[in-house]
């Protein structure tokens, strides 16, 4: 029996409807995965380049800033209101890695210059409460601190190299980059920094024969570096030491702060 044309446009109809309601409801169940725009760290950038230079301090090589520029400078708050609005959980793998490195490093900064003037970023907090559990600041509207970044967010990620990528505003720490962490280029970016740091002698390696010095990060995070074979082996990818090695010591901790300021100004 033929269907009248009525009853096949209807069915068609109903059809159709179907097929809208069965894919409304795939996109509910099932929403399609979609790709984090990038944060902007192109006044960070400006920042690092702007308000950074190299100089020895208590026989410590580092990059130090000018916090007394960032603090008059209203682009720096910018970045903080900027990342309060921004939302980073559809990142992929390395642009979260980059994203959140880049955040430690500003946050940290950000410390420093909202309590300026200090000798130490260890000076922000007290014993019960120390700066690294403090609010550094905001993310996606949520309150966020340098512990969690540093061991909830980054460590968990399996890369050691993170360590010598975040500065907790420190002498002894690795150096700030004059850039911000970018993910295409983000692997070379942490090789650099870490092979920059061990052959930084004054913090970070120290050979004597089959003897080493080393930066107390080392001694810290030492079950991080257990992946690439340990301390000694990570070490040996940036540079050559002798073999074997036969002592390790670990140098004293520097937390003056990294400023060029020498005379501490409000």
């Amino acid at each position: 029996m033929l269907l009248s044309a009525n009853m096949t446009s209807s069915l068609v109809s109903n059809t159709s409807s179907c097929i809208r309601i069965f894919s409304l409801l795939l996109c509910l169940l099932f929403p399609l995965s979609v790709q984090a725009e990038s944060f902007d760290w192109k006044l960070w950038n400006h920042m690092l380049r702007q308000y950074m230079h190299t100089e020895t301090v208590a026989s410590i090589q580092a990059e130090l800033i000018d916090y007394r520029a960032l603090k008059q400078d209203p682009d720096f708050y910018r970045i903080a209101s900027a990342l309060k609005s921004y939302d980073p959980s559809g990142l992929d793998n390395n642009d979260r890695k980059a994203f959140y490195i880049n955040s430690y490093n500003y946050f940290a900064a950000k410390l420093v210059v909202e309590h300026w003037p200090v000798q130490s970023i260890q000076d922000i907090g007290i014993f019960f409460w120390p700066v690294w559990k403090r609010t550094a600041g905001y993310i996606n509207g949520q309150k966020i601190t340098l512990k969690q970044i540093e061991h909830t967010i980054l460590r968990p990620m399996g890369d050691p190299r993170i360590h010598f990528a975040i500065n907790c505003a420190s002498l002894s720490c690795p150096d700030l980059r004059n850039e911000a962490y970018e993910a295409q280029r983000l692997d070379a970016q942490l090789d650099e920094q870490s092979k920059r740091f061990v052959h930084n002698l004054g913090k970070g390696v120290q050979s004597h024969g089959g003897k080493l010095r080393v930066s107390a990060i080392f001694d810290w995070y030492e079950e991080d570096f257990t992946a690439m074979g340990g301390v000694v082996a990570f070490i040996r990818q940036y540079r050559e030491l002798p073999s074997p090695i036969t002592n390790i010591e670990y140098m004293p901790y520097n937390w003056h702060l990294n400023a060029t300021n020498t005379r501490l100004e409000k």
